[in-house]
């Protein structure tokens, strides 16, 4: 087939020169070279056995053999460039897991990734599925844990991580509609306003607390199953802070709320200069303690005018949109509230991005410090300002603030920061329009004969195509078709009537009227008095028997009761000491008396302990009555309904001293 000269390496100069600028080549990057091109398409047509010539092969250190096996005809080149060991071969080719590996990382960015067991089970399928012989358990129906570890081994961009738990809420708020809306009303305020970065504004709230919640990584002994640290409790108590900061890099002082009724000066040690300490029995941020507390403070800093408006961005909380008082206030004061789509503010608003993190692990640093250096200590409500002060004096600074506003591209202003990628775990939530009656018997009959209605704004109409899955069409079956896509079904109609949040310009006119409305549909009606029911159902019962005995009397001895039987009754319920009242005797508010009122209805009469509201007019007096505690004769309260009446001097048995006990008990002397 060669000739002499060709077999012992006698080529002409044009030869041998294209075949050492191609052996050089390979020698210098070798592998990168398998990759990018086929060594047989390149050799074939220079027509030259430049396989056989070992001399040149021995020059540049490449085995003769190696090279004729990697450009053999009829192999890829990446299955060339892996050299496999033995008899050993891959079960899956390079095309094969490569789209396993883009179908575990479609899934992970859907928040649906899956777990080691999951992999193995996938793999197992889709062998079987498209036939590929392997030896992988047929009796479990997994693959391998060694298939497993080559495979990350060779799909270099996948690892076996922990993930981060992300609420359905997150998941589904987070969409292109909800960040355009918002986007969209930003940028109308800074085409009217035109802010500057000084006078853009972000708040947020945040909880500290004497236990931190993750602590740091330490050092430990390999394969200890338990460590731990030191921490001042199991539970610690929260403290609130409220946080604010300009796109300049300006921050307001903070606000604490600490779980206290009464204000300790020593909550103050400590905090940065001319932070404010609040207190509150939850501990939590209030609507009176963010408008009457924290928003004077902001005017003070942020010093807005007309001339110089301000925009205050902040999340969609009660405290914030349900609050009339703040939004008068505000607008009243030249401040813009821009409120951001719920469930988006782990992306959208600034003090998360940027600054809660590194805060809360400086303080977490501060906290280990502190008990370490105080042995036999543990972090009180008193410590926390102090261990406070000096973890927002850390995270407080200028590039801090400027860096939230701009990836969050807030300022400067840019609609288009967030990738496609991040809005794919709400693809699973997106559903089709809700349709009326009328269109879903229409969709069922035009289902029924084999053709589907258009839609609003489709000229021509759809013939239904079936889903074709891809081992129908071309036999072979895809990661997809064994494990779909997450899909959520249609919504159901809501019966509870929800009002879902929404990002919007919360000082306008008419998101002001509409907060309106719906604070005055909530509002209870006005609790009126009721009338007091004076017979018990045990003395209804007794008076019915009394009534069908005396069925035969007269009128006469129908309306009398005796005297025996009632002063009986009250000789049992009157055994404290009371102080006859006549009738010219000068009654005044919050005496305590004993009255006697009869029931004309069952003929009865029973004894209450009534408080005077209010003095006498036109000779009646209005009482409030008492209530017995618990079975008990001489121990009243208060009942929750105010039972108020008015009586007249001959319904007084007289007047009673009382002693006060605690939780509003009254006790009769």
């Amino acid at each position: 087939m060669w000739g002499k000269a060709e077999r012992r390496g006698k080529l002409d100069v044009k030869k041998r020169g294209a075949l050492l600028k191609l052996i050089k080549t390979i020698t210098e990057n070798f592998n990168l070279f398998l990759y990018e091109c086929n060594l047989w398409d390149i050799c074939l047509p220079l027509k030259i056995p430049w396989l056989m010539q070992l001399e040149m092969c021995e020059m540049y250190q490449i085995p003769a053999t190696t090279l004729y096996r990697r450009v053999k005809p009829g192999k890829n080149v990446i299955e060339a460039s892996n050299k496999s060991l033995g008899r050993f071969k891959s079960t899956f080719t390079y095309d094969q897991e490569k789209e396993l590996a883009e179908f575990i990382l479609e899934m992970e960015s859907r928040l649906f990734g899956l777990s080691f067991k999951e992999l193995r089970s996938l793999a197992y399928q889709y062998a079987i599925k498209n036939k590929i012989p392997n030896s992988f358990n047929h009796n479990t129906k997994l693959a391998g844990r060694d298939w497993v570890y080559k495979f990350l081994e060779r799909q270099k961009n996948i690892s076996l991580r922990l993930p981060e738990k992300t609420s359905a809420a997150r998941a589904s708020a987070f969409n292109p509609t909800n960040v355009g809306n918002f986007f969209n009303l930003l940028g109308s305020l800074f085409d009217t306003f035109h802010f500057p970065a000084s006078r853009i504004f972000n708040c947020d709230e945040t909880g500290t607390s004497s236990v931190p919640n993750k602590p740091t990584k330490i050092f430990s002994l390999k394969g200890k199953k338990q460590f731990g640290c030191l921490s001042s409790a199991e539970r610690g108590s929260l403290v609130s802070v409220e946080v604010c900061f300009s796109a300049a890099g300006t921050y307001v002082p903070p606000l604490l709320i600490f779980p206290r009724v009464r204000r300790n000066p020593a909550f103050e040690n400590g905090l940065p200069p001319e932070s404010i300490v609040h207190c509150h029995q939850s501990g939590w941020m209030q609507m009176d303690i963010f408008c009457d507390v924290w928003f004077p403070h902001f005017l003070k800093y942020a010093r807005p005018s007309e001339e110089s408006p301000v925009l205050l961005i902040l999340d969609g909380h009660a405290t914030h949109t349900k609050n009339l008082n703040l939004i008068e206030k505000a607008k009243a004061n030249h401040v813009h509230i821009l409120v951001l789509p719920p469930h988006c503010s782990h992306r959208m608003q600034p003090l998360d991005v940027s600054f809660m993190y590194p805060l809360n692990t400086y303080y977490e640093q501060e906290t280990r410090i502190w008990l370490r250096n105080s042995l036999g200590k543990v972090i009180t409500l008193y410590k926390i300002g102090q261990l406070f002060g000096r973890a927002y004096q850390r995270a407080a600074t200028l590039q801090t603030a400027c860096n939230g506003f701009k990836n969050t591209d807030i300022y400067p202003f840019n609609p288009n920061i967030f990738p496609e990628d991040l809005f794919k775990p709400s693809e699973t939530t997106n559903r089709e329009e809700q349709h009326s009656e009328a269109n879903r018997n229409a969709f069922t009959n035009s289902e029924a004969n084999g053709t589907i209605s258009p839609r609003a704004g489709c000229s021509k109409e759809r013939t239904p195509s079936p889903q074709v899955f891809s081992h129908e069409a071309n036999n072979h079956w895809t990661p997809q078709d064994l494990l779909p896509l997450p899909r959520a079904g249609p919504r159901k109609d809501s019966v509870r009537g929800k009002r879902k949040g929404k990002t919007m310009i919360l000082t306008s006119t008419p998101n002001m009227e509409e907060i309106k409305l719906q604070i005055e549909s909530k509002r209870p009606a006005k609790v009126m008095s009721t009338k007091r029911k004076i017979s018990l159902e045990s003395e209804r019962k007794k008076s019915q028997k009394i009534n069908k005995k005396e069925s035969s009397d007269s009128d006469d001895s129908e309306n009398t009761i005796s005297d025996d039987s009632d002063w009986e009754f009250l000789s049992k319920k009157s055994s404290f000491n009371v102080e006859k009242v006549n009738p010219g005797t000068k009654l005044k508010k919050g005496d305590f008396l004993l009255t006697e009122l009869t029931d004309e209805k069952y003929r009865t009469k029973k004894q209450f302990v009534a408080y005077i509201t209010n003095s006498e007019e036109n000779g009646c007096i209005i009482v409030s009555f008492l209530r017995q505690y618990k079975q008990t004769t001489n121990i009243f309260v208060f009942p929750d309904v105010a039972d108020e009446s008015e009586i007249v001097y001959e319904e007084i048995v007289g007047k009673v001293k009382i002693n006060k006990l605690r939780h509003g008990k009254i006790q009769i002397i």
